[in-house]
């Protein structure tokens, strides 16, 4: 084989080469797509605006996008968005999104971005233009104005509703202060309407309810057996007992003829239940100081009435 015959069939060969290699790229290249656009298109200065790259490649194609996109002095690129991508009727389409905002005004012309392929190939999007307006109101070119408030008329009968709500409102305030006063003038009476020895029965009864499984509730126990005894004593001969200490209530007693015989009994309790609220006294037994509580208003009672009986048999 000749030379000239050789370098013939290369030569034939490396253009049959670059046609199919052309043939196929354009082929390949018109299965690309990359467009750039503006949302919203139209802004005004200051106005946040999202910028989209959607690239539309045949499936299986990575591509990798200049993460450096050049934009005009006036354009400020403020935040990237995580990019994301979806199949469409065969393809691969990859979302990119950018936050920019104008300063000045006028058609800002962006792009393109620049994209390149796994396949080694690099293309570029389209273009897109933003229109930026001006703040300024076209005729007196100023700043807008700030907008006034909506000044909100109400109906003639939203007033009288009102009114009318707000006298009910009142009257249920009042009903209800009354409504509490009559039940704690009612409570007042049937206290009234018992003897002070019912009333005391009536209070030991609900503090033998009461379960002494613990300190807290020991302590209650014997916190409230000294009110109940001490309000007995006081309604019965109007003395004030309440604010009495325990020895200061020994002395009163002694220095009354008919609690004299009583003083070392009531001070015997009483000081047990001081014991138990200060001192942190636990009782062998509880029954014991409750009876020894009921007894002293019974004798007290049995007493009166004996004199009661003298002074009728002397009548």
């Amino acid at each position: 084989m000749s030379l000239n015959i050789f370098l013939t069939k290369v030569k034939f060969n490396f253009f049959l080469f670059f046609f199919v290699f052309c043939l196929f790229s354009s082929a390949f290249a018109s299965d690309i797509n990359a467009s750039l656009s503006c949302s919203p298109n139209t802004a005004e200065v200051g106005d946040v605006v999202n910028l989209i790259l959607e690239v539309s490649v045949p499936r299986g194609l990575g591509i990798d996008i200049d993460e450096d996109i050049k934009l005009e002095e006036d354009l400020e690129m403020l935040n990237k968005k995580e990019p994301y991508s979806y199949e469409k009727d065969g393809k691969k389409i990859f979302v990119y999104q950018f936050e920019i905002v104008s300063w000045s005004v006028g058609e800002k012309v962006i792009g393109p971005i620049k994209i390149n392929a796994s396949s080694g190939a690099t293309f570029n999007s389209s273009k897109t233009v933003l229109k930026i307006n001006t703040v300024l109101d076209k005729d007196s070119k100023q700043i807008k104005d700030i907008k006034k408030n909506i000044d909100i008329k109400y109906p003639f009968y939203f007033w009288i509703v009102l009114f009318i709500a707000f006298f009910l409102f009142i009257l249920f305030i009042i009903w209800l202060i009354q409504f509490i006063k009559v039940g704690n003038l009612n409570k007042k009476n049937a206290n009234r309407n018992k003897t002070p020895e019912e009333i005391a029965e009536e209070a030991l009864a609900k503090l033998s309810e009461i379960k002494l499984d613990n300190k807290e509730n020991i302590k209650q126990y014997y916190t409230l057996l000294t009110e109940i005894l001490k309000k007995y004593i006081e309604a019965r001969y109007s003395v004030e007992t309440m604010d009495q200490t325990t020895s200061e209530l020994y002395k009163l007693l002694r220095d009354t003829d008919s609690l004299r015989e009583h003083a070392s009994d009531i001070k015997a309790v009483m000081s047990k239940c001081d014991m138990v609220k200060f001192a942190c006294f636990i009782p062998d037994t509880f029954e014991e100081d409750l009876n020894d509580t009921k007894n002293i208003y019974k004798n007290i009672k049995y007493e009166e009435k004996e004199e009661e009986i003298k002074k009728e048999d002397k009548k």
